[in-house]
């Protein structure tokens, strides 16, 4: 068999690996925090039996929540399922994150596509800020990891525009540019900002390259403004900032600043070093500006937040990933100018971080199985009672990987806000925590 023919079964291999794995890690982790509230409308606070009444909830969203009425939606959708329909779904994203992210670093070399491929991966797991949260709660994939799908596919066609071959998949885009700029634009405060100015410097880098330039994805920058214009105008947005002060600005873009110090300070060590070596070894420039151009796009997102009054470590997800393919865009450009063996070695102790990072997760992930079991089987009984009451067991969590960590669980009280979204879900008339055993 060639060695070629060889690497692509391993890449196909890694990525189902992937698939089957954060399918288990979806199935283990049960509904939290807000999912139990998406189950009713915002409009009445009925129950969401159909897509026709998703409608006027996610009106009312926009006034007493948040303008990110395109992620709600389609978590609204998920709630009248049942969960296994999600599982899958979300699932199989993951995976295609991963094949959207390798498309901007694909190499005509297999051996070098399942290095980079790795690579991501690794980091991906080890660098994303509150991975439990981002890639297997409901509510949080939906507004979080699945922004960063959609939006890379946004920006798809500009990197195509950019690196002149854009004219191949002319009449692909041409039909999803539309459908794509409007639910990019509108998805995520920051990371559909990032995807703007990247779809923007991809277009004028093109332009600057000699292409002819594609009025198309010029409407598709306009829409994609429009759509983030409407998300962040919605009366829920506007009405959370208010009158700003600008120390008040500074302060949460320190805040942000920090928090990026604090869980990613080692990728941006990887991408400072990528980077140094490709401009010591005169690396080709357009791969340069392009890795640029991702890694300022990612940092840039978290001007969005400058403004805001919450900004939870699971929102810097696209900066991650964003910085992720920055990195990689280097990377694969170093593995024909720096000793192998270096580069091998490199990623055996990423590796080796990984697997550390793996273990505890798994763990951490599994360790509220058994719990969850519990939970259900009470709520059952209660179900059955006449009372209609149910004392449930805490959930705990040790580190990032759970989605458990950083959520609001059922409170110790009667009324707290999770504890009626639940008995409502539940149709119960009374939940309640009791001490988790040891």
């Amino acid at each position: 068999m060639p060695k070629e023919k060889y690497f692509k079964y391993i890449f196909a291999a890694v990525l189902l690996c992937v698939f089957a794995i954060m399918l288990v890690f979806n199935f283990v982790t049960p509904l939290l925090d807000d999912d139990f509230a998406y189950a009713f409308s915002f409009s009445d606070f009925e129950r969401i039996e159909s897509i026709k009444s998703i409608f006027p909830s996610m009106n009312a969203h926009r006034s007493l929540a948040n303008g990110r009425v395109v992620s709600h939606f389609l978590v609204q959708l998920f709630m009248m399922r049942p969960k296994a329909v999600f599982n899958a779904v979300n699932a199989a994203f993951s995976v295609c994150i991963l094949l959207v992210m390798f498309l901007f670093y694909r190499s005509k070399s297999a051996k070098k596509n399942l290095f980079i491929l790795l690579f991501s991966i690794f980091a991906l797991w080890c660098y994303t800020p509150d991975f439990g949260q981002v890639y297997l709660w409901l509510d949080g994939s939906c507004n979080y990891s699945w922004a960063v799908l959609f939006t890379l596919l946004f920006v798809l066609p500009y990197y195509l525009f950019a690196e002149g071959r854009y004219g191949d998949k002319r009449t692909v885009f041409g039909i999803l540019i539309i459908p794509l700029s409007l639910i990019a634009g509108a998805y995520s405060e920051s990371a559909s900002l990032a995807a703007i100015f990247i779809a923007v410097c991809f277009t004028v880098k093109g332009k600057i390259g000699g292409e002819k330039l594609e009025p198309l994805l010029i409407v598709g920058i306009i829409l994609a403004g429009a759509g983030y214009m409407y998300m962040m105008s919605s009366p829920a947005e506007t009405g959370e900032k208010g009158v700003f002060v600008i120390s008040e600005v500074f302060y949460n873009l320190l805040y942000v600043c920090m928090s990026l110090k604090f869980y990613q300070i080692t990728l941006y060590c990887i991408y400072i070093f990528a980077l140094v070596m490709s401009l010591g070894s005169h690396a080709d420039k357009s791969r340069i500006i392009t890795s640029l151009i991702f890694f300022v796009g990612g940092l840039g997102s978290i001007l969005a937040f400058s403004f805001a009054k919450y900004c939870p470590a699971r929102a810097l997800c696209a900066v991650t990933a964003y910085t992720v393919i920055a990195s990689s865009i280097l990377i694969e450009g170093l593995l024909d100018r720096l000793d192998r063996r270096f580069m091998c070695a490199a990623l055996a102790v990423l590796a080796v971080i990984f697997f550390g990072e793996f273990t505890l997760g798994t763990y951490d992930i599994f360790i509220n199985k058994n719990i969850a079991a519990v939970r259900n089987e009470l709520i059952f009984e209660a179900q059955l009672s006449e009372e209609k009451r149910a004392e449930i067991p805490k959930y705990n969590s040790l580190s990032k990987y759970s989605a458990m960590t950083g959520l609001e669980d059922v409170g110790d009280y009667f009324g707290f806000w999770v504890n009626v979204a639940m008995e409502k879900y539940y149709d119960l008339d009374y939940i309640a925590a009791i001490p988790t055993e040891y």
